[in-house]
């Protein structure tokens, strides 16, 4: 009987333990992906992927984890759910049709467009393995596609199907007599989700409404009015466009009701008419209380200085709007408290991105949306709000710096340029990049050299409050001499450019220092191109106690096309073997970029904003 029992618990080990390493068991493929020019090996466990119950095999690239996030071919997947998927190789973008929606992604980009409107993606697409590769979960919510993920088993599922939109329709336009004040009100049989005005050449406004179905009796109105010979209207897919064709060109105002069930247009008679500013107000008080205004762009509430009246770009999220005559996003607080302390400031300007972050939970105060903006500043402006934090990001057209300031009922964030914040501005730029590596020897790399330099200075400036760095990259990016020097002659006091240098000759070693002055270099309050090369020069030698290969002058490109004071440091020889291990040194990169550093601060202090 005792052998029995132990044989009994002995087969139920057994059965306990290969159950157990059954189930634990995880199914890992191993691929070498082709992306970004380079090879890499990827090992994980993979990644099943159910689209509408049907699981997605024999793809011919699967779907993969990349920077924690899963991209899938776009062809294969979305094809799959009904969508229409095109790739343009001149462009490098695929853009995804499904129902109503529309989303364009570049290759290599994290911005992409969704129905007109730019989005940031947490990573952007890629070309791995000669397959267009996109983030699941971005794309499936921008079409309206549910995507679920089990973390045990792996599935990401993505669910979806069929024309869930639900159009509105436009049911009449009201016309005004001749000689009435010129308001046409667009009528519709329901909330409207989104307009955009839009004047074209030839005098003409156009007006799209979105997710919206033309229901008019005419598709062609003649019109007795002073500013209005006909309005005309027409069907874009899912977009209703009423076209007003003008007699010349009228100042207008584009207004959307607080029901979202009207649009209002005014035309002004130039004068002739009471169509002014404290009208408007009461014409759209007398309409509806509170109304979103748009003049002259597209389409928040209503602020309560009518003397900022004619500059507002509206958004589709109350309580939100931008003043573009003073460049201020105003945010309405709805009675909340904001923690102005416990803000950050995010500024990817090589990419054209500002975001602003405020900590906290803001949910009952603020929604997420879109401004939809596009001036000479910014495209868009995105709000998102989460339990954890609401953030504010810019998409910039031009470099800009931010201040946030409050009030008993709104918070302000005003944008403004660099110059008008920071009184000392130097730009660096960290030489080669991308596909261009510089010098080469000793398996030492001087893009890598450089913008390792770079990135301390900044680092060192980011504690300095007295000036702003900005760099030409801060990553491993190749911008074009011309974008180097943009950078630089629009925001910059002074640019500086750093090198690691070469030789035939094994033996050459030393630092030098040029600089090209001509009548295009400006002097900024006393700092010439020279004196700043000779300072630099100085404190190079003191920090690294390199050999002196003196300051020179030359007429390299981006010290030529400068038009503030500009130099090109050449820190040391990277064909030089000790020389090359210096530099290789952390510890001496940070030897250079202190004595950068210190020109940059001693020069300042010296020859202060005038």
């Amino acid at each position: 009987m005792k052998h029995k029992s132990y044989m009994l618990i002995f087969l139920l080990l057994f059965v306990f333990i290969f159950s157990s390493a059954v189930y634990s068991a995880k199914e890992y493929i191993s691929l070498t992906l082709n992306y970004d020019g380079k090879t890499h090996q990827y090992t994980e466990e993979k990644v099943i992927l159910k689209v509408n119950g049907k699981e997605m095999n024999n793809l011919t690239m699967p779907p993969i984890i990349f920077d924690d996030y899963t991209v899938v071919p776009a062809r294969e997947v979305f094809e799959e759910v009904g969508a229409k998927v095109s790739w343009n190789k001149d462009t490098y973008e695929v853009t995804i049709d499904y129902n109503s929606k529309k989303v364009v992604i570049k290759i290599g980009s994290k911005t992409a467009n969704v129905n007109g409107v730019s989005m940031v993606m947490n990573i952007p697409a890629k070309i791995i393995n000669n397959k267009t590769m996109i983030p699941l979960r971005f794309v499936s919510s921008s079409v309206g596609l549910e995507v679920l993920w089990d973390s045990k088993t792996r599935v990401a599922s993505v669910t979806g199907g069929g024309n869930t939109v639900d159009f509105t329709d436009i049911t009449s336009i009201s016309v005004p007599s001749e000689y009435s004040n010129g308001k046409f009100i667009i009528n519709a049989d329901k909330a409207i989700t989104k307009m955009k005005p839009v004047f074209m050449t030839e005098n003409r406004l156009v007006v799209d409404v979105y997710d919206a179905k033309i229901k008019l009796f005419s598709n062609n109105i003649e019109v007795s009015n002073f500013a209005v010979l006909r309005v005309r209207s027409g069907q874009n897919d899912s977009v209703a466009r009423i076209v007003f064709d003008l007699k010349k060109d009228f100042n207008y105002d584009v207004i959307m009701a607080k029901d979202k069930k009207s649009i209002i247009v005014t035309f002004e008679n130039n004068g002739e008419t009471e169509s002014t500013t404290e009208n408007i107000i009461k014409e759209t008080t007398e309409t509806t209380t509170d109304a979103p205004i748009v003049n002259n762009t597209n389409s928040t509430e209503i602020p309560s200085d009518s003397s900022i009246l004619g500059n507002i770009v509206n958004s589709s999220i109350e309580g939100i709007y931008y003043n573009n005559f003073n460049t201020s996003l105003v945010i309405s607080k709805n009675g909340g408290n904001f923690d102005l302390s416990n803000i950050e400031h995010i500024d990817d300007y090589n990419n054209g991105i500002y975001k602003v972050v405020f900590a906290g939970d803001y949910t009952k105060f603020v929604n997420s949306g879109i401004v939809s903006v596009n001036d000479h500043n910014f495209g868009n402006i995105q709000i998102d709000v989460t339990k954890n934090s609401f953030s504010v990001t810019f998409y910039e057209k031009s470099i800009l710096a931010f201040d946030v300031l409050e009030d008993s009922e709104n918070i302000y964030i005003n944008a403004m340029k660099p110059k008008s914040k920071y009184k000392n501005i130097v730009v660096l730029d960290a030489g080669h990049g991308g596909h261009d590596s510089g010098a080469t020897s000793n398996g030492y790399v001087e893009k890598s050299i450089t913008l390792d330099i770079v990135n301390r200075i900044l680092g060192l400036l980011e504690k300095d409050d007295n000036i702003k760095g900005y760099g030409t990259r801060t990553t491993d990016v190749y911008p074009s001499f011309d974008d180097r020097n943009k950078l630089g002659n629009q925001v910059g006091d002074m640019f500086i450019s750093v090198h690691i240098n070469s030789a035939s000759s094994q033996k050459a070693n030393g630092t030098e220092v040029y600089y090209h002055d001509t009548k295009n270099v400006a002097l900024s309050r006393g700092i010439s191109s020279s004196l700043l090369a000779s300072t630099l020069h100085k404190n190079l030698l003191e920090k690294l106690e390199s050999f002196d290969r003196k300051v020179k002058r030359e007429d390299f490109i981006v010290l030529r096309q400068s038009t503030v004071p500009a130099t090109l440091c050449e820190i040391g020889f990277i064909t030089n073997a000790d020389e090359g291990a210096k530099l290789n040194s952390p510890e001496y990169r940070q030897l250079a970029a202190e004595a950068i550093y210190q020109s940059i601060k001693e020069l300042f202090e010296k020859y202060p904003n005038r």
